[in-house]
């Protein structure tokens, strides 16, 4: 594991002891190895421009092609260091304050009050240099303002987790453990990878693969992967191995992807903070405050519908927010695991109250547009292609995708929460404390109101800035009692 507990626990009670005291005022540098992190990413940034010179090197003419690439290496490295020595960063009145720039100097400071969540992670070049990334969170909205990214040694990392996350106004003093850790076994890791639309994902990382290689090193170097000289003989043959290929190495690739992912997960809770680590090339580790989640989303595509599993994931600003990261709080679990997690971990998103489904009335809404939608894409093909009445075989799956959202749609309401069920082949179930919805709506169109039936709509404050939640052709009066409820 990343983090030892025992290792963590003397930096917390050494720091939290001397956070009595006054901090001293001392200026720090990420660490040296910054430098080469930096170059490294200049030097993929310039990756197109340097297989260029590379190909076109004998229009350069002697030893000028080796004095441009020299010049433009140095340069990056230059441009690394002087980028790094002008980083510091310091502590100072329960405050963390960051200083970057060349030519434009900024200033940032950030509050430990404000700070939602510290990221540890740690990648294969971190481990060979015993560094670790350190990733500092706010509840703002703007990105530059609310991030800060460090690369200090291991320990030096935990001591600023710690001295952020543990001062005196984020202990209570009756934190206690809430309850036990959990763990993603192998088993549940392959579960998900199989179940997690694996096929599509693994097209996706083929397709992205090819498209760079093709315009970047096979158009370059004038390599030809394929041969699309095929006879029709063997076309459909031809046709068949390719799908089954792409559909077998997306899918290993996927099931890949999981598992170095999410190797060796695990969540528990220490006092008033949440723990997540996982990873196996880059390991990461989360540590927030429990009242900074703002609520927990089960998610469910048609597979997970069909095995009765889902996967959980929390509403917290600075948790999920990069790139190809989801917000994770349990990759996959089924009825009875999701509920001991939420009893054990999080019980204060343990909704209770009643929960209002959808008329039967209003199943027609949610299939009778999807066959209009149908018959016009069908009457479409028919002009054009002289098989296109074939579309209408797609007609149970119409019915099959409305029905699904009927069944799926579901809102709920208490004191302290809001939970709300809506979408059909990719099902979201969402619990949000009612403290952390901006706004609520109501709206009908002229034939909802006609049937009684109206839309629920409710806007969070979330890491996509407002996020909608929506669930259509409740009863009108249901709508009104929730509206009357947030006032």
């Amino acid at each position: 594991m990343l983090i030892e507990k025992e290792e963590q626990k003397k930096i917390d009670d050494t720091l939290v002891s001397e956070s009595k005291r006054s901090m001293p005022f001392q200026t720090e540098r990420n660490h040296s190895c910054k430098i080469l992190y930096m170059f490294l990413k200049k030097m993929m940034e310039g990756l197109v421009l340097f297989i260029i010179i590379i190909k076109n090197h004998d229009g350069f003419g002697g030893n000028l092609f080796f004095y441009v690439l020299f010049l433009i290496l140095l340069s990056m490295l230059l441009f690394s260091v002087l980028d790094w020595r002008r980083q510091v960063f310091y502590f100072y009145k329960e405050a963390i304050y960051f200083k970057s720039g060349l030519l434009n100097v900024k200033i940032r400071e950030i509050p430990f009050q404000r700070v939602t969540t510290v990221d540890l992670t740690e990648g294969i070049l971190d481990k060979i240099f015993g560094t670790v990334k350190v990733k500092v969170d706010t509840g703002s909205l703007s990105k530059n303002e609310s991030e800060l990214s460090l690369l200090l040694d291991k320990r030096r990392a935990l001591e600023v987790r710690s001295l952020i996350l543990n001062r005196p106004d984020h202990i209570k003093t009756d934190s206690k453990t809430f309850g036990k850790g959990y763990n993603v076994s192998f088993t549940q890791l392959m579960l998900y990878a199989c179940t997690s639309n694996a096929v599509t994902k693994g097209i996706g990382i083929i397709f992205v693969a090819y498209t760079f290689l093709d315009d970047y090193i096979f158009n370059i170097f004038d390599i030809k992967l394929l041969d699309y000289e095929i006879t029709a003989k063997y076309l459909w043959e031809k046709v068949i191995w390719v799908v089954a290929g792409v559909i077998l190495i997306s899918t290993l690739l996927s099931i890949m992807k999981s598992l170095i992912q999410y190797y060796n997960f695990r969540i528990d809770v220490e006092g008033d903070k949440l723990n997540i680590c996982y990873g196996l090339l880059n390991q990461k580790h989360y540590s927030f405050s429990r009242d900074k989640i703002k609520g927990v989303h089960g998610r469910q595509n048609a597979l997970m519908q069909l095995f009765h599993l889902k996967t959980l994931e929390i509403e917290s600003i600075g948790y999920g927010d990069e790139k190809g990261e989801s917000a994770i709080l349990f990759p996959i679990c089924n009825a009875k695991l999701e509920e001991e997690i939420m009893d054990e971990l999080l019980p204060e998103f343990v909704y209770k109250g009643k929960i209002q489904v959808l008329p039967k009335r209003a199943l027609l809404r949610f299939i009778w547009k999807k066959v209009l939608f149908l018959g016009i894409l069908v009457a479409i093909l028919m002009h054009y292609v002289s098989f296109g009445i074939a579309g209408v075989i797609l007609l149970p799956f119409a019915c099959w995708l409305g029905y699904m959202q009927f069944r799926n749609a579901a809102v709920g309401m208490d004191q302290e929460l809001l939970t709300m069920s809506y979408n059909g082949m990719y099902k979201v179930k969402t619990v949000v404390k009612r403290t952390a919805v901006q706004s609520f709506e109501k709206s009908h169109s002229y034939f909802q109101k006609r049937a009684g039936l109206a839309s629920f709509k409710v806007n969070i404050f979330s890491n996509q800035k407002y996020q909608s939640l929506k669930v259509k052709n409740l009863e009108s009066h249901v709508v009104d009692n929730y509206l009357k409820k947030a006032r």
